[in-house]
């Protein structure tokens, strides 16, 4: 078995080949649908078989990505006999993000390996534990990873652990973004990013703009691990990821050589630190954004890791050499005696064998055959991918071998090792699905119950006025500041304690020094906003039926919804990017829906006050002005080392009666960076349109969102 594999970019066919011929383990590219990269080249199923076939030749493995998340109809329509496609024709393994895809792989595709991709969001150990229940058999961390965590999932699960080594990163940890789905309708969840973060922001506090060295503070240095391969392989990482399935050729397979070339040094027992050092400067020359940063794997956050003065991807314009195609080699073994059949039987190193026979070797009357005239015409392995090194020709006698004989024989030899070095794609079938959903528009529920969230105290003494609120939402920070305050103030409302929307050590080293058991009781029900958190809410034995998921756990599709409730999941909540035609069809009866909040565009581990004015474990409230004088709030949250931000102006659909046409089981107003006085115009909105069933306008200036655009 392997200790490590090196899992580069293939952006198509070409690619694939050139870095498997550069000594990648491994290859990872998308199809012609689902895969995150929806501008990338991506695979046919005729040039993925291809693909696959040209990767296990060498020795290596090949993944599909299919971490997008799906709508019901692409669900109805594609996903099954797509992925079935790919399975039958010798993939080995699915990278995943919807937990829709997740469970019918798992249902219909047993035998393959599922891979949790970084767009699942998984920050800690704990995540990993509950993927690894689900039946995943590799994670792929978040970037934003230090070592030390990484070590935790190797300490406590079986799973395989793929971390980024090398290539961009995004500012955002991934599967959390919406800013390229809000502000242009192209969702980073659906493959279509248009990178916001590489664009030029300046930043204000309240009064004036900060001094930042550049314009460019949400755009990160590209990664690169050149000198940590040895550290990451003692943490646990087993796949260790080149980014780049947009790069070229000549990028993507000399990136591969150079971490081959080291991660081979550490293999063989020898120091790669000065073989790294020597390659840094190539890497540099390949491309990189203001240099690199490898900053992640050692520290939360930090000025360094921006590039700041640029954007771009640059590269000095160096042409290195391609990859020779590395033959398979082989080791011959010919018998010709008269009388019997001739054969011949191929060996690689690793021990698999093929063996042929041809026809029976006649007397030769003149010119009998000669070992060295065998030995040359076995040797015409043509324009295959073997070599055959090694020869031993047994022969009886006076023999006649005729040449159509010998070649015929050589062709089907090596066509046979063929197939058995690809036996995979030759045996694999794959059970048959039920029968379609039949999708019903869903119900009005005029009266559904009212959840209000709310992050700060002031919104908290504004909420609680409200006698008509069903449920109060108080965010994970108000509850590790003043604990036993928000249990009092529980025991007078029904109050749900959500979790952090990112679930690191950090954040579960402060939960556990707060949380009591008592609080399984004194809370109504708990939210999940990530696969970490969920975890940790199990671990501390809260029933599944007292978790209600947030938005950011995606169930896009009635088939995601189904497959957390056959896990025993019983409320959920709406994502943003589903528009009003997609909800209708949506079953919504145990969901959720928001209807005002200031959207979270990203949810980042940097920290744009630490960067400019340093970190003071002060909230501060600072904005990002993009080039047509727009401002984006920016909230840290010290508690737990986390920024967020937010979009300019408000969501609502308070105002649209067709919400209760929807069949939500409960609407929910969010609030996260409003006064008192915002919050009040709010409520007083939403007492009038959704309880009192009048017609209202809006009392300032929002968004609808995605209700009536959606995402493509």
């Amino acid at each position: 078995m392997k200790r490590s594999e090196i899992l580069a970019p293939a952006g198509n066919l070409d690619i694939l080949k050139q870095v498997v011929n550069a000594g990648a383990d491994a290859v990872y590219f998308g199809g012609d649908l689902f895969g995150a990269r929806a501008f990338a080249k991506n695979f046919s199923i005729e040039d993925a078989r291809e693909g696959i076939r040209y990767a296990h030749m060498h020795g290596a493995d090949a993944y599909l990505t299919v971490n997008t998340l799906l709508k019901n109809k692409e669900i109805e329509q594609h996903l099954y006999e797509y992925l079935k496609s790919y399975y039958e024709s010798g993939l080995d393994a699915f990278i995943v993000q919807d937990m829709a895809v997740f469970q019918m792989i798992r249902t219909y595709f047993p035998e393959i390996d599922v891979h949790a991709s970084t767009q699942m969001t998984v920050a800690s150990s704990l995540g990993a534990k509950l993927l690894e229940d689900l039946g995943a058999t590799r994670v792929v961390t978040s970037r934003e990873m230090s070592l030390a965590e990484i070590k935790r999932i190797k300490e406590t699960t079986n799973l395989e652990i793929e971390t980024f080594v090398h290539g961009a990163l995004c500012v955002c940890y991934s599967g959390d973004c919406l800013m390229s789905s809000i502000l242009g309708g192209r969702s980073g969840n659906r493959g279509r990013c248009a990178q916001p973060c590489r664009l030029p922001y300046d930043v204000y506090d309240e009064t004036c703009q900060i001094k930042t060295g550049g314009k460019y503070v949400l755009s990160p240095k590209d990664s690169c691990g050149i000198l940590d391969l040895k550290e990451m392989l003692e943490s646990g990482v087993y796949s260790f990821k080149i980014e780049g399935r947009m790069k070229s050729s000549n990028y993507a397979a000399n990136v591969t050589a150079i971490y081959r070339r080291v991660m081979d040094e550490i293999l063989e027992g020898r120091d790669p630190n000065k073989l790294g050092e020597d390659f840094y400067q190539e890497l540099l020359d390949l491309g990189n954004r203001n240099g690199f940063t490898d900053l992640y794997f050692h520290k939360q956050n930090g000025k360094e890791l921006m590039s700041l003065t640029s954007p771009s991807h640059e590269n000095t314009g160096v042409d290195l050499p391609e990859f020779a195609e590395e033959k398979i080699s082989l080791s011959a073994e010919f018998m010709a005696h008269v009388g019997q059949p001739m054969n011949l039987s191929l060996k690689t190193k690793e021990g698999d064998l093929a063996y042929v026979e041809g026809p029976v070797v006649e007397a030769a009357s003149k010119n009998p055959a000669d070992e060295a005239d065998v030995m040359k015409r076995l040797r015409k392995t043509g324009g295959t991918q073997y070599v055959i090194e090694e020869i031993a020709v047994d022969l009886q006698g006076d023999v006649f071998l005729p040449v159509k004989a010998l070649n015929q024989l050589r062709r089907d030899a090596l066509e046979q090792m063929s197939e058995i070095l690809d036996l995979d794609t030759k045996e694999r079938t794959a059970d048959i699905p039920e029968e379609k959903r039949a999708h019903q528009k869903n119900r009005r529920i005029d009266h559904p119950n009212t959840m209000v969230t709310v992050s700060t105290w002031e919104q908290l003494e504004v909420v609680s006025q409200y006698e008509w609120v069903d449920y109060v939402g108080i965010r994970h920070n108000l509850y590790l500041e003043k604990p036993e305050m928000i249990r009092a103030f529980s025991k007078n409302h029904p109050s749900i304690l959500m979790l952090p929307d990112v679930f690191r050590k950090k954040a579960e080293d402060r939960f556990n020094m707060v949380f009591e058991p008592e609080d399984l009781e004194r809370f109504s029900m708990f939210m999940a906003a990530s696969y970490d958190g969920l975890y940790y809410l199990l671990s501390k034995g809260v029933a599944k039926d007292k978790i209600q998921l947030d938005h950011r756990i995606y169930t896009f599709s009635n088939y995601a919804l189904d497959a957390f409730r056959k896990q025993g999941y019983q409320h959920f909540t709406a994502p943003y990017e589903l528009n009003q035609q997609e909800l209708r069809y949506r079953e919504n009866w145990d969901s959720t829906f928001i209807v005002y909040s200031y959207i979270p565009l990203m949810v980042m581990a940097n920290c744009t006050h630490k960067n400019f004015e340093g970190c003071d474990k002060k909230l501060r409230k600072l904005s990002l002005e993009d080039r047509y004088q727009k401002r984006f709030p920016v909230r840290n949250d010290c508690s737990i080392c986390m920024n967020t931000i937010y979009n300019t102006i408000p969501y609502e659909v308070i105002s649209r009666p067709e919400v209760k046409d929807l069949g939500f089981g409960s609407l929910r107003l969010d609030f996260t960076i409003e006064d008192g006085k915002e919050i009040h115009r709010v409520m007083k909105a939403y007492e009038q349109a959704m309880i009192e069933g009048r017609a209202v306008t809006f009392p300032v200036d929002a968004t609808r969102g995605h209700f009536k655009r959606g995402v493509e």
